[in-house]
């Protein structure tokens, strides 16, 4: 009786301890993803101003249609979507939106 007590006793504080640690992952994990969208997201970018000499690349057409390119990683798949807009003074605007799926629920 006394081990089946000590037994118990010992899940119960073991359990104690790993809980919290479980708790902690999502937000690791969600904070990793995030980070490495934005890491996409600036290679995206770096590649669009490799470019941005080159007239006749098509991802920097002004047309204002959007340009999607998905991008699959260890940590997960990030679909980058982005939109290049030229003004009249010959300047382009790019607007980018990273996305991905959550990996931990």
């Amino acid at each position: 009786m006394e081990s089946f007590l000590s037994a118990l006793l010992f899940i119960i504080s073991v359990a104690s301890i790993f809980v919290p640690l479980v708790g902690v992952r999502k937000p690791a994990v969600n904070n990793d993803q995030m980070v490495t969208g934005t890491l996409v997201a600036q290679n995206v970018l770096e590649d669009l101003r490799s470019k941005v000499d080159s007239a006749t690349a098509p991802e920097l057409d002004s047309s204002g249609n959007p340009h999607t390119k998905i991008y699959t990683l260890p940590s997960g798949s990030y679909d980058v979507s982005y939109n290049v807009i030229q003004d009249p003074t010959g300047a382009r605007q790019v607007n980018l939106i990273a996305n991905w799926q959550d990996m931990v629920k």
